[in-house]
């Protein structure tokens, strides 16, 4: 026979002689079919025979498919609605496509290999999935299958809830703040988090820094404010978790004190008490104390406010407290108790000054007060106080009798206005 006559540029063949069957290798270059004719003349005992043709169709190779593409939608997140799908597309010059799954990696859910049609190349995804997977698809026909063209796609998990929000670096303020410069840098994690969300419930309470989580506190606030998280990611975000912070307001000054009944003269049973109270915003508590002028009236329980008085004591005290609690102790509130003497000079009501120059205050005359029309007055050379007695416009004072023991200083002032009624 005789080389070939090719089609189409195929390589291949050659002349050839005494073999009952044509044999040889021929290469089609091209992607669709060839033909190679040969000239075979038969011979049998040294005699030649009518010449023939034989034609031989040489089928092409298959290739390698091209990139893989799709049309649809790839997902990129963890699958949240069952049946979605996705349409893979190839193309090859020779050869049928075959579409398979490989290299599966289940984060959440399962991806089966036959979750791919292999003719079609449409992936039906599985609701719920996360992880990663290697689409694959080779031509098949002659000399095939072809090497694979593969596509890598990687589903992400769905971003997780926030740990329960921490305290990096400060500290949450437990007491009304003050300084203006407080501040606190909060912190979480979560699974496929890319970054995260914060915000306040109360504006008022400051400002915190939506990207890194510092909190700058409102100087002055007192109040409740949750400290709120959510987390970026994947079908994010992410549910909102929360930390409450309880800024408790500063203690407030100590109103008036009161008393339940206080000596008015000097102590001879030794068992008098007074109950001393007060109240106070936002308070925990009180201190109480004597003033350091009176350490002879007695003692002061320093929690309950439970004065019991010396025995014999008569003067001025002064009772103290202040209130426990946020920024504390507060501001100290006083209460003046003076405690008259004994009548110093019986029958006589006796000036003593204690507490001022005023002829109407009790405290300013030995134990029963001020003076009425029964009464007999002395007015001493030298009161216990100090201070000798007026009597103010508008004021009207009253006795049975007077007697004012020294004449060389003026120990009784009566102002224009003021009277001094003297009954006999």
């Amino acid at each position: 026979w005789s080389a070939p006559s090719v089609s189409g540029g195929m390589t291949g063949g050659a002349t050839g002689s005494g073999a009952s069957n044509i044999s040889g290798s021929l290469t089609n270059p091209t992607s669709s079919d060839q033909n190679a004719v040969y000239n075979v003349t038969p011979s049998a005992g040294g005699c030649a025979g009518s010449s023939f043709t034989v034609t031989a169709t040489i089928n092409p190779s298959v290739t390698v498919p091209g990139p893989i593409t799709f049309t649809g939608i790839e997902p990129a997140c963890q699958l949240t609605a069952a049946g979605s799908t996705t349409d893979y597309n190839s193309s090859a010059t020779v050869g049928a496509l075959q579409w398979s799954l490989t290299g599966i990696s289940n984060a959440s859910g399962t991806l089966s290999p036959t979750a791919i049609n292999a003719s079609t190349g449409v992936v039906t995804w599985p609701n719920g999935w996360s992880g990663s997977v290697t689409v694959n698809v080779v031509s098949t026909g002659c000399n095939g299958p072809s090497a694979a063209a593969t596509r890598t796609v990687t589903v992400t998990q769905t971003v997780g809830l926030p740990t329960a929000i921490t305290v990096a670096s400060g500290f949450d303020p437990p007491c009304q703040l003050t300084n203006g410069i407080t501040s606190t840098t909060y912190a979480t994690t979560a699974a496929g988090g890319t970054g995260f969300t914060w915000s306040l419930s109360n504006g008022s309470a400051g400002t915190i820094d939506p990207a890194t989580g510092v909190m700058t506190w409102a100087n002055g606030f007192a109040g409740a404010v949750n400290i709120q998280v959510t987390a970026s990611g994947c079908n994010g975000p992410s549910a909102m978790v929360t930390r409450t912070v309880n800024v408790l307001p500063t203690v407030g000054t100590p109103t008036a004190i009161i008393a339940d009944s206080e000596p008015v003269c000097q102590l001879t049973n030794g068992t008098t008490v007074t109950n001393y109270s007060t109240t106070a915003s936002n308070s925990s508590g009180f201190n109480w104390s004597l003033g350091p002028s009176s350490p002879s009236a007695g003692s002061i329980d320093p929690v309950t406010g439970v004065m019991t008085w010396a025995n014999g004591f008569f003067g001025t005290v002064e009772v103290r407290v202040t209130a426990n609690g946020c920024n504390g102790p507060s501001s100290q509130v006083t209460r003046t108790v003076v405690v008259g003497p004994g009548q110093l000079n019986p029958p006589y009501r006796t000036w003593t000054g204690l507490e001022n120059n005023l002829w109407q205050v009790d405290g300013n005359w030995d134990c029963g007060g001020v003076p009425t029309a029964s009464d007999r007055v002395l007015i001493p050379t030298s009161p216990i106080g100090g201070n000798t007695p007026v009597i103010q416009n508008g004021i009207t004072g009253w006795c049975l009798d007077i007697e004012i023991q020294s004449v060389a200083a003026p120990l009784l002032e009566v102002q224009n206005g003021g009277v001094l009624r003297v009954m006999q």
